[in-house]
């Protein structure tokens, strides 16, 4: 999982780790309700090698096999964090 500051920035690091060949997807609050069902989905099914995400995927994500959570950007509070 690859937290990032901004929508924008979601969009763009997701589309560069795709390009180096990465199965990668963005997820954000600006998304659809169904667009972020189906990156969810696809997270817990083991289709996706990275999400970039705002705060907005934290809640809640309880899967074992995760192996590495990265900030891109520093939080704006620790609240945040």
């Amino acid at each position: 999982i690859v937290y990032a500051g901004t929508r924008k920035e979601t969009e763009e690091y997701a589309a560069e780790l795709s390009s180096l060949g990465l199965c990668g997807a963005a997820y954000h609050a600006g998304m659809t309700s169904a667009a972020r069902s189906a990156v969810h989905d696809a997270f817990h099914a083991g289709e996706l090698d990275v999400v970039v995400a705002t705060s907005a995927f934290g809640m809640g994500i309880d899967k074992t096999d995760v192996r590495f959570v990265l900030h891109a950007s520093v939080p704006g509070s620790l609240d945040a964090y």
